[in-house]
């Protein structure tokens, strides 16, 4: 009996060596959030930064593979398991401390006056609970925030909940971390969301947060829980992808100390969500994908397989495939993030240099108003390789591009590298002197590789190094080394919901053209052609409406001589009418300075139409419209609703909620009943 007693309990040991945070299980409910009373009062109003260290949880509690008998915890909403902490607003991500609950991590500080933290053994062994709560708390200084919530750490199961109470979050927006942090910040178990606090996602990057605005917050009673497996072996994190290609890919994934009996299960998929069914099984942690998109990213969730006992699913990581190869491409940067680290899709940047970016400040000639920015100094170098072409060989293509430095005699190579993976192995194919300075003046470079090495896909362009240097490049295209002149000046006109009338201006003599058309920043290549058209108008229809679309046109001089692609030119088609409509422009979270609703425009002279925050109560918080017009230099400002079918019916009405900064305005805006 005493033999069987003891591998019952090595084995228990044995499981828990590998219940790491990222495998545990997430799940969530809505219940009652029960204010603790009595008990230790850690924090008092105005509390802030506070740590509050080695407390006794009055039971034994297992986490991330070691047994805890003291935490320690900080006002900024996370506890840590053991006798030091380290005030962090971001302790899953960047805090110093490890072994961490964060159930609402940020700024905080307790409420003037009613501000509290404290915390409470409940029940009899071996079925105690350990609560801590915080009472009143708000970000930091913040006026109009009331946050309640707690951690709650159950005896014998280990399980850790998150319960949340009344919230009471101000006008402006916040975000916060939610989840668990092992021995690193590399193992983490966390969720986000920017919409919902009740559909969170698991997190795959250890920053990510959920999102407080006063539309956004947690329901009273949401309780997060976190369960350790029991399946050993469910510990499965740290994706490594080899062998990348545009449609494969080999994937593996760090194995625990004890292997799971029967393997795995894996799914990849386009979506972060955590698969609701089954995955493919593997008896090894390294499989090879085929069959995947190109230029597309996927994300890896594993669970270990014991049996009849399976491991919770655990998000190991992502990947993103290559770009196919095109035979043509057109860059004008525009629509795009701009800003460090931003490039579009297919392109890279190499070198010491991290200033090879896609940023604003675009002017003709150069096609406003994104552009591609390099800029090294005297002693670092900057490459910007361009997508992968399919004929670079064939001596049948040329690259244009404009460009100007900033300063004289600066100059760009255009090259390649032998071996994308030792920079040392560039070859320049042409020196372009840029003798322009300034955005006004570009000047637009076309080249036609020859003699290039059979294996090279991808040209790449390079800052001459030796001393400091900023240049500027826009309108990057691989095309046909035509003599047939291609069209210019795109328009599109007589715009309705489901046509739009394209025209263009003939750069030579052609009598025929070609369009190419899809959604918005569609890859050239893959959007649909129309051919035969004779004149350089044409009316284009069947399309989406309140839809963003984008198209290219060429010139045909002959069957063998066809002029490269100009554009692309970008227009968006009306709504279709409605009967009735309601806005509260709580939907939209970014770009308030740019943003106007789908099926709504603005009009007249002023700019400062667009949605902003700061709505409250009578009207629905937290987005509401801002309209400026200005006396002193006389605008004015028109917010152009979606259209309806009714407008004549006399059976509908206009209803909205509004006021003025001044009185003497109030009249300038009409009422609805």
């Amino acid at each position: 009996m005493k033999k069987i007693t003891l591998l019952f309990i090595a084995l228990f040991s044995f499981w828990q060596i590998n219940a790491q945070v990222s495998s545990y299980s997430f799940s969530q409910a809505n219940s009652t959030f029960t204010t603790i009373t009595g008990g230790t009062v850690l924090g008092t109003a105005t509390n802030d930064d506070t740590n509050f260290t080695a407390l006794p949880i009055g039971f034994t509690f297992n986490f991330n593979n070691v047994d805890y008998t003291t935490f320690s915890v900080n006002a900024n909403g996370f506890m840590v398991f053991g006798s030091t902490i380290t005030s962090s607003y971001t302790s899953l991500s960047t805090g110093a401390s490890n072994n961490v609950v964060a159930a609402l991590n940020g700024d905080l500080q307790g409420n003037t006056s009613t501000g509290e933290l404290s915390y409470l053994l409940q029940g009899t062994a071996p079925n105690q609970t350990l609560t801590i709560q915080w009472k009143s708390y708000r970000n930091y200084a913040a006026t109009g925030d009331d946050y309640n919530f707690q951690i709650v750490l159950h005896e014998t199961t280990n399980v850790i909940d998150v319960v949340y109470g009344t919230f009471v979050q101000n006008a402006t927006a916040r975000t916060r971390q939610v989840g668990l942090r092992g021995e690193a910040n590399t193992i983490f178990n966390s969720r986000n969301s920017a919409t919902d606090w009740s559909t969170t996602n698991p997190s795959f990057v250890n920053s990510n947060t959920c999102a407080l605005t006063t539309a956004i917050i947690p329901a009273s009673g949401l309780t997060f829980s976190w369960t350790p497996p029991t399946c050993p072996g469910s510990t499965t994190t740290g994706l490594t992808a080899t062998a990348i290609t545009a449609n494969s890919a080999t994937i593996s994934w760090a194995q625990p100390t004890s292997l799971p009996a029967n393997g795995y299960e894996y799914v990849v998929s386009t979506s972060a969500l955590v698969p609701a069914g089954s995955g493919t099984a593997e008896a090894t942690n390294t499989v090879s994908i085929s069959s995947l998109t190109s230029n597309t990213t996927y994300y890896l969730y594993v669970r270990a397989i014991c049996g009849t006992d399976i491991g919770a699913w655990v998000p190991v990581g992502s990947f993103k495939t290559l770009c196919d190869s095109v035979d043509a491409f057109v860059q004008n940067f525009e629509g795009l993030p701009t800003g460090t680290g931003n490039l579009p899709d297919c392109w890279a940047k190499a070198g010491t240099s991290a200033n090879v970016y896609t940023n604003t400040g675009s002017v003709a000639p150069m096609s406003p108003a994104n552009r591609l920015y390099m800029n090294i100094s005297a002693t670092t170098t900057a490459f910007a390789l361009l997508p992968n072409v399919s004929n670079l060989q064939a001596d049948t293509h040329r690259l244009r591009f404009k460009a100007y430095a900033t300063t004289a005699n600066k100059s760009i190579d255009v090259g390649y590298f032998t071996d994308p993976a030792d920079l040392t192995t560039f070859v320049a194919i042409q020196n372009v002197a840029l003798p322009s300075t300034a955005a006004t003046t570009a000047i637009e470079f076309s080249i036609v590789p020859t003699a290039i090495p059979v294996g090279v896909t991808r040209l790449v362009l390079r800052l001459v190094t030796g001393a400091s240097t900023t240049a500027y490049i826009d309108d990057v295209k691989w095309e046909f080394n035509s003599q047939c002149a291609e069209p210019n000046t795109l328009t599109a006109s007589a715009i309705t919901n489901n046509n739009a009338l394209l025209g263009w201006v003939n750069g030579g003599t052609a009598t025929e053209f070609e369009i190419q058309y899809g959604a918005n920043n569609f890859v050239l290549g893959t959007g649909t052609i129309v051919s035969g058209i004779m004149n350089n108008s044409y009316t284009l229809g069947s399309l989406s409406p309140s839809t963003t679309y984008s198209y290219y046109v060429r010139a045909v001089c002959s069957t063998i001589d066809i002029s490269s692609w100009a554009g692309p030119f970008t227009f968006t088609t009306q709504c279709d009418e409605v009967t009735d409509f309601f806005e509260n422009f709580d939907s939209y979270t970014t770009n308030f300075s740019s943003t106007m609703p789908v099926c709504w425009s603005r009009g007249g002279t002023s700019t400062s139409t667009y949605i902003t925050t700061g709505s409250a109560a009578p009207m629905s918080a937290s987005n509401r419209l801002y309209m400026f017009a200005s006396g002193t230099t006389p605008t004015e400002g028109y917010a152009i609703m979606p259209p309806v079918s009714n407008l004549a019916a006399g059976t509908h009405r206009l209803k909205f909620k509004a006021y003025m900064k001044t009185v003497l305005q109030t009249n300038h805006l009409p009422r609805g009943r």
